[in-house]
């Protein structure tokens, strides 16, 4: 068993397993506002805020939508990627 679900093992929540500070820097990396975000994915902005300060998750059918918007993969979204944000 690799390192990465040994740790999925120990994780409480979905919550807990996501990156999702890390979506915020790829938010403004790509030059969008949450509003903007919240628009192309369909929900509130206040929904977009919430992922971010890790209040709540998106739902699993908008990560694909949601990575293409931020232009990473769905493993980066988890912080499994290899993408370089900082």
């Amino acid at each position: 068993m690799n390192q990465y679900n040994k740790d999925i093992l120990e994780y409480k929540s979905i919550k807990e397993l996501m990156n999702l500070k890390k979506m915020q820097v790829l938010r403004r990396k790509n030059n969008l506002t949450q509003a903007e975000v919240a628009m192309a994915l369909g929900v509130s902005a206040s929904s977009v805020a919430k992922w971010e300060t890790i209040n709540t998750c998106p739902r699993a059918e908008l990560l694909p939508t949601l990575a293409d918007l931020l232009h990473c993969t769905i493993d980066d979204l988890f912080g499994r990627g290899k993408e370089e944000t900082q």
